[in-house]
């Protein structure tokens, strides 16, 4: 009768010092019990691990074989563990086969077991099922233990839990009687009997020493004290109800907690994944229950969870899931699973989801508390209504630092193992930092890895371009004002994506703006994230700092632990600064990446895949006129170098990218006056380039432009450029590297990272060759398409050599194609309008002459001087993947034609 109104589990226990080796022993004996009861003896010994045992054995009478397979899993037992002992019976020509298990079968099992159970035949007794209940029972029946009713007699004063637990350790039976607390459905102490004979324990030695032992309820108080004086301490259990606190995302816009649901933007694709797979469990055509949300800090794990949560209560969603986001940092003790567990489906009954209204779950084991009647009514209702209970540990990595937490590592396992067997309507999920290097030895290693490959994954990616402009928008709409364009452009490309970046960046300007400067006194300041940090902490008085530094040291840390040190007062000042997050009885740091920075000094490292807006030519000529002539308007300085507005915009988004240009009452002016510094600030930028790294780790001898071009696609996969553009910016940024001197140009059309970058100065042009191949001289594949003839581009030459010109007055001459190709191949510079030469016509013609096209035309040429302009066009089409109209084949194909024999034509004059 007992058994129907106590849930019997057995733990096996040993010391936390112990080997899984201890625990198969313990496991052994309790197999020799059962088989010595029904006479039997042990013939061999197949397998002994921690948690499973497999023994042949013989009938001492009647001589008949028996495999038992014994396990003690804490997790439901899958069917196919039946499946598997039914296959090796035959296998081994056995003449019975026994399960025995401690732990809970799981549904499909069960099925198995009844449906076997129900048979009539001869094959009936061929198999046999020893759960927890009918171990017990044996035991009883041999008097090894007495029944656990007839030592609860004496506790008269006390509730006992419906969860009763039968402890085998190395060398004794235990009952173990947990009481429950009357305000909190919680386990609050622990009475300890004797199992061979009923005494109570009294030896408080003892009794601690049983406490330690790895158990279900080693956070409980465990006592001999029955009496009405023995009165339990609850505060501490207050407090840790009060522990499981949902995820809560920003006050408004400008909190650095989690976005709140109106104002996150994007991820929708990511969004739809994650309701696909929960309809994929509705619909049965997935068994994975578990899931994870990975990525590094900030990238904003916990404003998705809000979000999805959101989503859920819409009319259309409400009713088929029901979400359940907890805040992991507010742990403070093992119990942390259990509880979030019962708090979860008590929510869910609240909000009307479920069966019930509201149910009086027991916390006990993770196992016991799924498996109980209540619960077990609840998910056959959802099964049948087509919902979805969905559980989310938040910052669950928060939890390694606690040592005093790793339990709950465990608990985690153990309430991901029961979740997957049940494989019913219940989901639990997790956020996971990815930049968090877990060591080998360490708890959280094994339960994460263990569980890889039964989690679905979905990783967080840096924003792309549509997802920023979103989150300028709202940025927008808070600040109430449009975003000034250079601005907008400048917080894009000043983010890299990162949307932890885009948001400090956003805030911090929405309060420079509140505090009364514009946006163009904005767009002058340098907003760097290490400077940012630096104003949050020297806004701080020395006690405040030193209270931040320990909050992170220690975090989550324990706000009366802080309060103590150092003073409700100062901790709450904190608080309203939003320094400082308080979740229940935990502090923590407003953001992850300033903890780290609190703590060590530093940020991510953030790798740069920044394109400059100016071709390196542009740039070099606005600085070089910004250093001669000091500050002026953005008026001035486009009249100055003869170009438009928008020219010194982007201009001016590049140089604020750079940290060289700042913007003071409207006037633009140079961060330094040093034109070496300049140079250098350069580098130091594009040293921590994404493609400047890739050449660096890819080649570390020549590459050509092919190569170059691999790597640039391979970094910019995932953006939305088209192909031409995509071209362009690729030229556009080696031209940046090969003018810092950074990549090297050879004689052979290749290039090669520089070992030591050679002398620059804004003046000096890189003699690579290059060539017009898209606008302003950006080189393309290092080619050259023929745009104008010899001829022209002599005459041109001349002309500006022996007149003042601007472009208006070349274009008007017909020399515009020529201007441009002389700009690209070094032969030219602008001052004020006016161009000028700048090099030799003989060494411009040299890098035409070097460039990859016009050295392969040139020996065609000169193996078939006959080549027919189409033929010429076909094979350049080939060769560089064009795909060009008939008539563009053939202008190409001509006009590379007469350049390749021009080349030969003068060679073999030289020759002569």
């Amino acid at each position: 009768m007992f058994m129907e109104v106590y849930m019997i589990q057995i733990d096996i226990c040993v010391g936390e010092d112990k080997s899984t080796t201890e625990k198969g022993r313990v496991l052994e004996h309790l197999v020799a019990k059962l088989l010595e009861i029904q006479q039997y003896d042990v013939v061999e010994t197949i397998r002994v691990t921690g948690m499973e045992i497999d023994v042949l054995a013989k009938h001492r009478i009647n001589n008949s074989s028996l495999l038992v397979e014994c396990k003690a899993w804490e997790s439901p037992l899958p069917a196919d563990v039946i499946s598997k002992l039914m296959g090796n019976v035959y296998l081994r020509n056995v003449d019975q086969g026994w399960l025995v298990t401690t732990g809970p079968l799981s549904k499909d099992a069960r099925g198995i077991k009844v449906e076997w159970e129900n048979r009539w035949d001869s094959e009936r007794k061929k198999f046999s099922f020893y759960t927890c209940d009918r171990i017990i029972e044996q035991l009883i029946a041999a008097r090894i233990i007495v029944p656990f009713q007839d030592v609860t007699t004496v506790i008269k004063n006390d509730v006992m839990a419906e969860d009763i637990v039968l402890m085998l350790t190395e060398k004794e039976f235990f009952w173990i009687i947990p009481i429950i607390d009357a305000i909190y459905n919680t386990i609050n102490k622990v009475y300890v009997f004797n199992a061979r004979n009923g005494e109570q324990c009294v030896d408080k030695s003892q009794i601690n020493l049983l406490k330690h032992k790895s158990n279900y309820y080693s956070d409980a108080i465990w006592t001999d004290d029955m009496s009405h004086n023995m009165v339990v301490d609850n505060s501490k259990m207050e407090v840790e109800v009060n522990s499981i606190v949902p995820v809560i995302g920003g006050d408004d816009w400008e909190d650095y907690r989690p976005a709140r649901p109106e104002d996150f933007v994007g991820r929708k694709k990511l969004i739809q994944g994650i309701f696909r797979y929960f309809d994929a469990v509705l619909d049965g055509k997935t068994n994975t229950r578990l899931f994870s949300i990975t990525a590094p800090s900030g990238m904003g794990k916990s404003s998705l969870i809000l979000k999805i949560a959101s989503m859920s209560h819409s009319r259309r969603r409400q009713k088929k899931y029901f979400i359940y986001a907890l805040d992991s940092r507010t742990a403070i003790s093992s119990r942390y699973v259990e509880l979030s567990v019962k708090s979860c489906f008590e929510q869910a009954d609240k909000e009307g989801f479920t069966d019930v209204e509201t149910r009086n779950l027991e916390v006990s084991s993770i196992s016991q508390m799924l498996q109980c009647d209540s619960v077990n009514r609840t998910l056959d209702y959802l099964n049948k209504q087509g919902k979805v209970i969905v559980l989310v540990f938040d910052q669950f990595e928060e939890l390694f630092s606690k040592k005093e937490l790793y339990p709950i590592f465990e608990k985690v396992k153990q309430l991901s193992n029961i979740v997957d067997q049940l494989n019913s309507n219940i989901i639990v999920g997790f956020s996971w930092k990815t930049d968090l290097t877990i060591p080998a030895d360490h708890p959280a290693y094994y339960m994460w890895s263990n569980l890889s490959d039964r989690r679905r994954e979905f990783d967080l990616p840096q924003f792309k371009a549509a997802e920023i402009k979103g989150a300028i928008r709202v940025f927008g709409s808070h600040l109430g004002e449009d975003i000034n364009p250079v601005l907008r452009n400048y917080l894009s490309k000043q983010c890299q994506g990162y949307p932890w970046l885009l948001k400090k960046l956003c805030i911090h300007v929405f309060k420079l703006i509140n505090e009364g400067n514009d946006q163009d006194t904005v767009i002058g300041q340098k907003l760097n994230i290490v400077d940012l940090f630096e104003r949050d902490i020297n806004e701080l008085t020395p006690e405040e700092h030193k209270c931040v530094l320990e909050i992170a040291k220690d975090s989550p840390a324990d706000y009366f632990k802080i309060a103590d040190l150092f003073g409700s007062e100062v901790t709450q000042v904190l608080i309203n600064k939003r320094i400082v997050i308080r979740r229940a009885s935990r502090l923590t740091l407003y953001w992850d990446i300033f903890k780290d920075y609190v703590i060590e000094g530093k940020v991510p490292n953030i790798l740069l895949d920044y394109i400059p807006q100016q071709q390196y030519a542009t740039f070099a000529q606005i600085t070089k006129c910004l250093l001669e002539t000091g500050n002026m308007t953005t008026d001035v300085l486009a009249s100055k170098v003869d170009m438009k507005i928008s020219t010194i915009d982007n201009y001016l988004v590049d140089s604020v990218m750079f940290g060289l240009v700042k913007k003071v009452n409207g006037k633009v002016s140079l961060t330094t006056t040093s034109e070496r510094e300049i140079i250098l600030s350069l580098r130091m930028f594009f040293y921590k380039h994404l493609i400047y790294i890739e050449l660096k780790n890819n080649y570390l001898q020549d590459f050509n432009y092919s190569d170059y071009f691999k790597r640039f696609e391979s970094v910019y996969e995932n953006s939305v450029l088209a192909e031409k553009t995509q071209k362009i910016y690729a030229a556009k940024l080696l031209n940046w590297l090969v003018n810092l001197g950074m990549v090297e140009t050879r004689s052979d059309s290749s290039f090669a990272i520089a070992n030591a970058p050679r002398e620059v100065n804004l003046s000096s042009r890189s003699q690579s060759r290059r060539s017009r191949d898209s606008m302003n001289g950006v080189s393309i594949h290092n080619l050259f398409w023929g745009e104008t003839s010899p001829e022209v581009l002599e005459q041109t030459y001349i002309s500006i050599q022996n007149k003042e010109l601007t472009f208006q007055d070349l274009k008007k001459m017909g020399y515009r194609n020529s201007v441009s190709v002389l700009w690209s191949f070094g032969g030219l510079e602008k001052k004020n309008g006016i161009y000028y030469v700048s090099d030799t016509l003989e060494n411009v013609y040299k890098n035409i002459q070097s460039t990859e096209n016009i050295q392969l035309a040139m020996k065609i040429v000169s193996e078939n001087p006959k080549i027919t302009e189409k033929e010429m066009g076909e094979i350049l089409e080939k060769k560089y993947n064009k795909r060009w109209q008939e008539s563009s084949r053939i202008r190409y194909g001509s006009a590379v034609r007469r350049w390749a024999r021009y080349f030969l034509n003068v060679d073999s004059k030289q020759k002569e």
